[in-house]
């Protein structure tokens, strides 16, 4: 690992453990062993550090959505692409722990989450245009009900990590799990009993992986 990469790692780190306003770039050198010169030669501000995590956030998130979007219309692809975002999320936790505060201080962030957020918009009407087709949602009651549907997704999708922060009491493991039975629960409040039925047998399955898969880890 390059000294650049080192000093991200070891930022993100500190970031998520005690917050950016905690931190120094001094801190960051001391944490890594190295002089504050080399560290100032790669980043001369803190906010060089930081926005280079965004971006790198970003570009991981990125990769990901792009895959989801190839393999959008499968209820399994959903649930595994789903669980592999809110870890990625929360490896970069600070990000959304102090997003407000990151969006009034840097244009850029508060210019690319708003981007992001109707990107994401856009693959949740699509797929529930073809939830809709297949007749796994149900239709609208209310004019623009669904998209309503997605801004409540969306919510929880943004807002989790700082909630989990302030409220969850469970087990630190287990938080992923918590927030995608949260994340579900509206979702699958929207399906027909065909989609219910659907959604629950590939959720279920999964799950069922997932709960062997954590036991073989812990053999």
């Amino acid at each position: 690992m390059k000294t650049k990469e080192k000093i991200l790692h070891t930022a993100l780190r500190l970031f998520n453990e005690q917050g950016t306003s905690e931190i120094s770039s001094r801190n960051i050198s001391d944490e890594m062993g190295i002089s504050y010169g080399n560290l100032c030669y790669h980043f001369p501000k803190k906010s060089d550090i930081i926005l280079a995590l965004y971006r790198q956030m970003q570009d991981e998130v990125t990769e990901l959505i792009q895959n989801i979007q190839r393999e959008i219309f499968r209820f399994d692809f959903m649930v595994r692409s789903l669980r592999e975002l809110l870890h990625l999320l929360h490896k970069y936790r600070f990000v959304f722990i102090e997003h407000i505060q990151l969006a009034r201080k840097f244009d850029s962030i508060k210019q690319e989450s708003k981007r992001q957020f109707e990107r994401r918009k856009d693959i949740l009407r699509e797929v529930s245009r073809f939830l809709l087709a297949q007749g796994y949602l149900r239709p609208e009651e209310i004019r623009g009900h669904h998209d309503m549907i997605i801004h409540a997704l969306l919510i929880v999708l943004n807002s989790w990590i700082p909630d989990g922060e302030l409220f969850y009491n469970g087990k630190p493991e287990k938080i992923i799990d918590y927030y995608l039975e949260l994340y579900y629960s509206v979702f699958r409040a929207n399906l027909t009993p065909k989609g219910a039925r659907a959604f629950d047998e590939v959720y279920n399955a999964l799950a069922l992986d997932f709960k062997r898969l954590q036991q073989d880890v812990m053999d």
